[in-house]
């Protein structure tokens, strides 16, 4: 348990156990190992993680830090598109932890990753990363969703240029899951409509955090 001070307050909030949510399906299996001895390492080590493992394999064991979501895979690009269906699927397991990440399955830690993650000053409670591959680019090639019928579309000429990754987000848990929740709404609506939105659950993610201001975490 650690008391984290919002910057500027007095305000302190206590933070003592961490939910974890990442995918595996398929061959992805494969990383499970690597992802879990480094961020056991690296990733928030003075506090309680939990991970909630969503795959098909039979080599991830279910332990008393790891609960396994028997998951079929669902092909291109539905394991991605439907992950904040995941999510909400175990809400009110996540609802126990106070902070709640997700990280890509092809992800893994080389150094100490600690509070800097946690979005205290930020009202959206939310933290996403800033797409390494367009870090510093003129937003002309940002690749933002363009269709207007899609729930997840961006305007030309928006003023908030930010172009984040799917790979890494999180927040607080009400906050997290409120943008899994909206974010289901407006993907099934997609469906609905024949839609599916250029970078898929990234586009929606995209949309989801250009009315916000979250902790931007920068991908060097």
């Amino acid at each position: 348990m650690s008391e984290i001070i919002k910057e500027g307050t007095s305000q302190k909030t206590t933070v003592s156990r961490i939910g974890i949510v990442y995918i595996c399906t398929g061959k992805y299996h494969i990383f499970w190992n690597e992802f879990y001895r480094t961020s056991q390492e690296y990733l928030l080590v003075k506090y309680e993680k939990h991970y909630f493992v969503f795959t098909d394999s039979d080599l991830i064991r279910q332990n008393r830090d790891v609960t396994v979501i028997h998951r079929k895979p669902g092909g291109f690009p539905m394991d991605s598109l439907l992950r904040f269906e995941m999510f909400t699927s175990i809400e009110k397991d996540l609802l126990l932890y106070d902070y709640v990440f997700f990280f890509n399955s092809n992800m893994c830690f080389v150094d100490t990753v600690d509070e800097e993650i946690f979005p205290v000053n930020y009202d959206s409670g939310l933290t996403g990363l800033i797409h390494p591959g367009y870090y510093n680019k003129h937003p002309f090639w940002f690749p933002y969703e363009r269709n207007p019928k899609s729930k997840a579309a961006i305007k030309r000429g928006n003023k908030r240029y930010r172009y984040f990754m799917g790979s890494l987000l999180g927040g607080k848990t009400k906050s997290f899951l409120d943008m899994c929740e909206e974010c289901v709404v407006k993907i099934r609506e997609d469906l609905e409509n024949e839609i599916i939105a250029v970078y898929h659950d990234e586009s929606h993610l995209n949309r989801y955090f250009l009315d916000r201001e979250i902790l931007e975490l920068d991908p060097g």
